[in-house]
């Protein structure tokens, strides 16, 4: 089913499927967190929503879809804001063309709790 899904993403533009959060090490996780990165999505948020529709038509199952453009990731990957800290904790790539893994850097917050962040001091 993952898999499908992936291919499916990948045929349809995307640079990298992520995995994340808890069913990265849950067996039977009840849901999976997947970040997809694309190389550049249509400005306003109508055309931004019927484009994440598009990309995920079809997919079915317990799917949480995290849509961003390869600068938007750059964005959070800098600031540590968002999903990003979640992301880089606990993470398995499903595909890649190589974004992902080369613009991974280590986020500037420390994790005091689950799912919980704190800012670090630069």
């Amino acid at each position: 089913m993952l898999d499908e899904v992936v291919n499916k993403l990948r045929k349809r533009g995307a640079c990298s499927v992520v995995l994340f959060g808890s069913a990265v090490d849950t067996p039977f996780p009840d849901d999976f967190d997947l970040l997809v990165i694309v190389e550049d999505a249509p400005d306003g948020l109508e055309n931004r929503v019927n484009f994440e529709v598009e990309l995920t038509r079809d997919l079915l199952g317990p799917f949480d879809f995290v849509i961003v453009t390869r600068e938007e990731f750059l964005r959070m990957a800098e600031k540590g804001e968002g999903l990003y800290p979640e992301i880089y904790d606990r993470h398995k790539v499903l595909f890649d063309n190589g974004f992902f893994k080369n613009n991974l850097r280590k986020p500037r917050v420390v994790k005091v709790g689950e799912g919980l962040w704190k800012r670090t001091k630069q």
